[in-house]
């Protein structure tokens, strides 16, 4: 019975930790310093309640005990909801001027003041429930670790190949709730607290995207008027947000002039045809003689109708992330239709590592390196890459 519950928290623990930094990955730009915040905080944080749980397990009864873990766990699937929506409007205490980045200390703070509650609990309830799994078994504690390692790994598989993309943010939120009020269900003693636990985790289970849908909407206006893009005095209007296996993908319309933002940054702006065709026809004058052309990144609306301008036998387009390429105003452009124009959604470096074809042009449209992500667009590594399919 206690590994049951180990793998249902365990498969809780992965699903939130995901959850939250994403969430957190958006509000500070994509940063892989977020990451190493987020993982520091969870660590303490849990650290810190296994500390308090270890010393509640020592003197707490077992009938005490289930009742600190069954409330734990109700606790939690009624935070992590909460807490996705909060994480979506820390920037509104920040004080940062629009599009900056917070200092250090403040986005410490604000991981801390996200994670800090939920990992507390997370890190209460393990030695309260390996204390009583010792009270049935002497190696009990042994099978509790593997159990909940493998509902974290259940978890991180379900989550990477069926949920992202697939369900908002909200909805897997109340799915990860569903993991621990089904822990608490097999804790509860009297048949009735059990039935009322069972029937909340089947109706929460029950619940359609669409019913969530209003309360996603407000959650994602919130995180973009924290950003100032949105709200009084604006005549921005939010469009579209989409999460994928990448990043947060959000369409903002101004103007007539859709504005793409990946986790918080904007990557393109559409329809903008001067500023491509300033770009490119200079680009275009020194090799006028190009046949075949590779684009890596850039403007999937603008660029390539440009470039299609030319004489060219083949435009190969690279871009990462699929559901950008399928963005209204992208996947139904005209030049899309171009049968010289060939997508591949592949990772830029890799692309250029495994390509077996030469190029008369090589186009590299990658942002500033912000990121380590982004900085292997700018490393000698991939320059000799370039050169080697180069004519």
């Amino acid at each position: 019975m206690r590994h049951r519950i180990m793998f249902l928290l365990g498969a809780f623990a992965l699903l939130a930790q995901v959850l939250l930094t994403r969430e957190l990955f958006i509000v500070f730009f994509g940063n892989e310093l977020t990451i190493g915040l987020v993982f520091g905080v969870w660590l303490v944080s849990v650290g810190l309640g296994s500390l308090a749980g270890r010393r509640l397990a020592a003197t707490a009864t077992s009938p005490a005990l289930e009742r600190v873990v069954s409330a734990g766990l109700i606790v939690l699937a009624a935070l992590l909801p909460c807490l996705i929506l909060a994480a979506r409007g820390l920037r509104l205490w920040l004080t940062v001027p629009y599009g900056g980045m917070p200092s250090i200390g403040a986005m410490l703070a604000c991981v801390a003041l996200t994670l800090g509650p939920l990992c507390l609990i997370v890190g209460l309830l393990f030695p309260c429930l390996c204390r009583l799994a010792e009270h049935d078994d002497a190696q009990a504690v042994k099978r509790l670790y593997i159990a909940e390692s493998l509902g974290s790994l259940a978890a991180g598989l379900l989550f990477t190949f069926l949920l992202v993309g697939r369900l908002p943010p909200l909805s897997c939120g109340v799915l990860a709730g569903v993991c621990a009020l089904l822990g608490a269900c097999i804790l509860a003693r009297s048949t009735a607290r059990r039935a009322v636990l069972i029937c909340l985790a089947v109706l929460l289970s029950a619940i359609p995207p669409s019913a969530l849908a209003p309360l996603e909407s407000w959650g994602v206006g919130l995180r973009w008027k924290s950003f100032g893009v949105i709200g009084p005095g604006s005549n921005s209007r939010l469009l579209l947000s989409r999460d994928t296996p990448y990043q947060n993908l959000a369409m903002i319309e101004t103007a007539g002039q859709s504005a793409v933002y990946g986790n918080g940054q904007v990557l393109f702006a559409f329809p903008d045809p001067i500023v491509a065709e300033h770009k490119l026809h200079f680009l275009m004058a020194q090799k006028p003689n190009a046949r075949r052309v590779l684009l890596i990144g850039g403007n999937p609306a603008d660029d390539p109708p440009v470039l299609l301008k030319y004489p060219i036998e083949r435009l190969d387009h690279v871009e990462l992330d699929p559901a950008i390429l399928s963005l209204p105003g992208v996947a139904d452009a005209p030049a899309a239709l171009d049968p010289r124009l060939h997508r591949h959604t592949v990772d830029g470096p890799r692309f250029v590592r495994d390509c077996k074809d030469s190029y008369d042009l090589i186009l590299v449209e990658a942002p500033a390196p912000l990121t380590a992500n982004l900085n292997r667009f700018h490393t000698a590594d991939f320059f000799r890459g370039l050169r080697r399919i180069l004519r």
